[in-house]
């Protein structure tokens, strides 16, 4: 019959944290139907172990979507920060004012604000817990009237917009457990190709010398995964030149084209 291919190439270096998960865990679901083809000590052994780091490369992918979340929460807090300076910066423009009820209103916001000196505060709930009794203030219709005198509605509405949005991301990142156990992606994933590398390495060899071994059939659905994510790495490489994931025409339901 044909000659089978029997080491197809595999840029595993090439594949980001998902995809090599995504690799991993298609090997193993695959290994453990065919476990039944091998009585060698040494495969049965790897694809355990295999099998046993895949929970921690699940994990290391959730982490990454932690530390996003903690960028997104961190541009969301200087925002805030900006929109909070915006707006005591736009009322020391009254300082000096002329007109009698301006200067007024200036010294009420000024009071106020007074008490909200530890809005720095490095600690996010007792921030935003100031912020938030601030623009509840700032609503009642005493202090409301001096912002629209003042001409600083927009720069309290912008305030608003940002404390929530930074608010509603912090509380999304605490409800993300996974971002409190600390797990080194790069070990995990440095583990498991290993594991992965001695096996694909001793199928090789074990094929290469008897090509007859029943082990053949789990190198050829291997060599199968392996071809299909070289495939895409090198896609991923060429994107630009190949014309055929470019010229990708969608039909809708409408008949339209995209």
């Amino acid at each position: 019959g044909t000659q089978m291919k029997i080491r197809i190439p595999l840029y595993a270096q090439q594949l980001n944290q998902a995809e090599f998960t995504q690799l991993i865990a298609t090997s193993v679901d695959t290994l453990k139907q065919y476990s039944s083809s091998t009585n060698d000590p040494m495969v049965t052994d790897l694809i355990k172990q295999l099998e046993e780091s895949l929970p921690l490369l699940k994990k290391s992918l959730k982490q990454k979507r932690g530390s996003d979340m903690t960028s997104d929460l961190n541009k969301a807090l200087k925002n805030r920060k900006a929109d909070y300076s915006a707006f005591v910066n736009g009322l020391k423009l009254f300082k000096n004012t002329r007109t009698p009820e301006k200067l007024q209103a200036y010294h009420r916001l000024q009071e106020l604000i007074k008490l909200y000196k530890n809005t720095r505060s490095t600690n996010m709930q007792e921030s935003s817990a100031l912020i938030d009794s601030l623009l509840a203030r700032l609503a009642k219709s005493s202090y409301s009237e001096d912002i629209s005198l003042l001409m600083l509605d927009e720069a309290v509405a912008n305030l608003r917009e940002s404390h929530e949005s930074t608010y509603r991301l912090y509380l999304k990142r605490s409800q993300d457990t996974s971002t409190r156990e600390k797990i080194n992606s790069l070990e995990v994933r440095k583990t498991a190709l290993k594991q992965y590398n001695l096996l694909y390495s001793h199928l090789v060899n074990k094929i290469s010398y008897n090509p007859t071994v029943p082990e053949k059939v789990i190198l050829q659905v291997l060599n199968d995964i392996r071809q299909d994510f070289s495939e895409r790495t090198r896609q991923k490489n060429q994107t630009g030149t190949s014309t055929a994931s470019i010229n990708i025409v969608t039909h809708l339901p409408q008949g339209k084209e995209m």
